[in-house]
């Protein structure tokens, strides 16, 4: 019996070690890109707008451009995707800036080393933006 209790008693102890080196887990919610961004999106001065499969940067820095396209885009969610594994590459990847200093990067589906259930709108917001500057909902 001494050795039974003993033994359950080890394994116990075994659990609750093994319990408290387990990595913790950040639980994701779903956010707007506005709740993301430290500080006011009024703020933002320039993007940056790189295309994942060409490579091509552009920069805008025209200030009611940039607000027009921040205004269409602040309350987009970015919604947990359940699959966290690395991933590589991306489709566009976009930076906001203050001051020439980066106040948030994101991209379609991640933002903080995290990912998110691609977001179509916010890709075609992107493409409108980087292509032709045209903001316009409504083009085809």
């Amino acid at each position: 019996m001494k050795k039974l209790c003993l033994l359950v008693l080890l394994l116990l102890s075994g659990l609750a070690v093994t319990a408290c080196n387990e990595p913790q887990v950040e639980k994701l919610t779903t956010k707007t890109l506005q709740q993301f961004y430290p500080g006011d999106m009024a703020n933002v001065d320039s993007i940056e707008i790189t295309d994942g499969s060409s490579g091509v940067r552009k920069v805008f820095s025209n200030k009611k451009q940039i607000q027009e396209w921040i205004n269409q885009v602040k309350d987009m969610t970015f919604v947990p995707d359940s699959n966290q594994e690395d991933r590589s590459g991306f489709l566009y990847a976009v930076s906001l800036l203050e001051n020439n200093q980066i106040k948030l990067g994101f991209t379609p589906n991640s933002q903080g080393g995290h990912y998110y259930i691609h977001n179509e709108e916010l890709t075609t917001q992107i493409q409108r933006l980087l292509e032709n500057g045209n903001l316009t909902k409504n083009d085809q």
